[in-house]
């Protein structure tokens, strides 16, 4: 079977240990699996006096995945960087948990504009749009309720896609109060508007929740809040103003909190959106955080906006590091990696985890060639990507290729 000869190659150790073994067959004798070690051309470990190098990898069947022979003196670079967790973009328009607030404009239309980059926003010229709209009463508005209006309508519209792109959520600089003594556990399901507790409106040390009030998922001013717009006592069951935004989760009563209908009038409020993961599929469906444009808004007068953080993919995260090992098989034969047309199970072939974090060695370098048809020396410029489940066992290999005096790499 034809291949492409090595132009990224991809090893993906997951193991928590370093390797002890000096050799490259005493390594394939008694190495643990997921393990990696660098050694010399002849299979010895990395010296002062090496010039050549490979990286092997033990495999689970007890196999070894190598690098082809490096060396040094084509070696253009070499890196090493830590994990870094992928981070969703996360907006706040008004109060952001700590500044900010919603201008307060009586009658009046507000208006966000959220405009997405991805999934779904093929050009410039094909929008991905999605609008909230919130017309203020004639008189009495407050922050509250144009916080309720702008987030009721994004979450609305938003509900109309097929996959949840973004999670909207209400924050209030309100103290708040703790929830009475006795109300318990309180299981919240996401997309529900329903919440169950063991004795919802219980009151024996504290005021007992009441229809109007605000029920923080969380004891901070940075967590979410809900409105509660019915209570049940019979069944213990409350009814949220939205369906509920987070993944389903049960708290103690200790930890939420409730803002009283009487403390909302002061209290600043703001609305969070945070983009959602996207389902993934190794060669099928690529890993991308959701981003989207600065939010734009209409009529808000001198309501604040605030980016809290970008759409990263990180360093190392699983889900992009078996898409590098899934597409760096095509340079090794593997051409059934999508499955088709053969029903050939690949994804048993990956050794990254999509769930974990991989810390990253990356060597660039050119691999020599003979003449030989073309009547001339070539060399072609080549990557080798070494991913680690455990910073020990990084700092194991940088260590070892650190002994060959030609390099100097920082542990991590």
């Amino acid at each position: 079977m034809e291949f492409q000869n090595t132009n990224l190659k991809v090893l993906v150790a997951n193991a928590t240990t370093d390797a002890a073994e000096t050799t490259l067959a005493t390594f394939k004798a008694s190495g643990s699996e997921g393990e990696v070690i660098a050694t010399d051309s002849k299979g010895s470990v990395v010296t002062s006096g090496t010039t050549k190098f490979m990286i092997a990898l033990k495999k689970a069947d007890g196999t070894l995945d190598t690098t082809e022979i490096m060396d040094l003196s084509n070696v253009k670079s070499i890196s090493a960087k830590a994990y870094a967790a992928a981070t969703n973009k996360v907006t706040v328009v008004g109060y952001n948990g700590s500044t900010g607030s919603i201008d307060v404009i009586n009658d009046n239309l507000y208006q966000i504009n959220l405009e997405l980059l991805n999934y779904g926003s093929l050009s410039p010229e094909n929008r991905y749009l999605r609008q909230a709209h919130y017309q203020s009463p004639s008189s009495s508005t407050t922050e509250s309720l144009v916080a309720d209006g702008l987030a009721g309508s994004l979450i609305r519209n938003f509900s109309r896609e097929q996959i949840a792109r973004v999670k909207v959520e209400r924050l209030s600089s309100a103290a708040g109060t703790a929830l009475a003594t006795g109300v318990d556990n309180v299981t919240f399901t996401k997309g529900s508007k329903y919440f169950t507790a063991t004795d919802i409106d219980n009151a024996t040390t504290n005021a007992a929740l009441a229809v109007g009030d605000y029920i923080r998922i969380g004891t901070a001013v940075s967590d979410p809040v809900y409105k509660i717009t019915a209570l049940d006592s019979t069944n213990n069951v409350g009814t949220l103003d939205v369906p509920f935004q987070a993944a389903t989760v049960t708290i103690a009563d200790t930890g939420l909190e409730r803002i009283a209908v009487a403390d909302q009038a002061a209290a600043s409020f703001g609305v969070k959106i945070t983009g959602v993961d996207q389902p993934f599929v190794v060669g099928k469906i690529r890993f991308e955080p959701i981003d989207w444009r600065p939010i734009t808004l209409v009529d808000c007068g001198d309501t604040t906006v605030t980016e809290v953080s970008a759409a990263t993919k990180g360093i190392g995260d699983g889900r992009r590091v078996a898409e590098l090992e899934w597409f760096a098989q095509g340079n090794f034969a593997e051409r059934y990696r999508m499955g088709e047309p053969h029903l050939y199970d690949y994804r048993s072939e990956l050794e990254a985890e999509s769930s974990r974090g991989y810390s990253v060695l990356v060597i660039d370098y050119y691999g020599a060639q003979k003449a030989g048809m073309n009547l001339v020396d070539t060399s072609s410029p080549r990557t080798v990507m070494v991913f680690s489940a455990s910073t020990t066992a990084m700092n194991g290999l940088i260590t070892d290729l650190n002994k060959s005096s030609l390099f100097s790499i920082s542990t991590l």
